[in-house]
């Protein structure tokens, strides 16, 4: 009999909110001009005690109808991924992952982030965490003892989905800042013998 193993679970299309700031007001410059875009991450307050992942690009559309296999989307990769755990995150402190982001101007409707996946050979910005996963959760279990678990990610290659019209112009950069909620968007599975993950939970 397989031993049963909490996993966890974040599901595309699950990330919380966009906010946005800029210093400026609309330009009125034609679409051809250029404007600039900050990406920042943020994390409410959750029941873990550390939920990595490891971030490698940010998309943008101006259709929130845009499939990620659609054409027009602009893909910013970063140089090299990078381990944020999350719940370092909270209370409104933030990270900026992607910084000058050049844009045309224009409004947008769509975000999408990129996570590297746990099938992916361990990055070096997971491993000089110390993790064994690009994306991981550490949690004490009923008994209080420290564990970890993957972070799995629903369709990787599609990107997490965040929906929310904002508006880049040649005026000043735009600032957003993606809000997870790992209470809300990280969900716990056992993998392995249906019955023992039943007794499990029931214990």
């Amino acid at each position: 009999m397989r031993h049963n193993k909490l996993r966890t679970l974040i599901a595309a299309g699950t990330l919380s909110t966009l906010a946005v700031a800029c210093g400026g007001g609309s330009s009125g410059s034609s679409a051809m001009s250029q404007g600039s875009a900050n990406v920042s991450i943020m994390d409410a307050p959750g029941d873990y005690n550390h939920v990595y992942v490891t971030i490698a690009a940010v998309w943008f559309h101006t259709s929130n109808l845009a499939g990620p296999d659609d054409a027009g989307w602009l893909k910013f990769p970063l140089s090299a991924p990078i381990t944020v755990d999350l719940l370092s995150l909270e209370n409104g402190t933030m990270l900026q992952a992607f910084g000058g982001l050049t844009l045309p101007a224009g409004d947008y409707q769509q975000i999408r982030v990129f996570l590297i996946d746990n099938q992916a050979t361990l990055t070096s910005s997971a491993s000089a965490l110390n993790l064994s996963e690009n994306d991981e959760v550490l949690y004490d279990n009923s008994s209080g003892t420290a564990e970890t678990a993957p972070l799995e990610i629903v369709s990787p290659s599609k990107g997490i989905a965040i929906y929310g019209t904002f508006q880049v112009n040649s005026t000043a950069p735009i600032n957003l800042a993606l809000d997870f909620d790992v209470n809300r968007d990280v969900l716990p599975f056992f993998a392995g013998n249906m019955e023992a993950a039943q007794a499990s939970l029931m214990a």
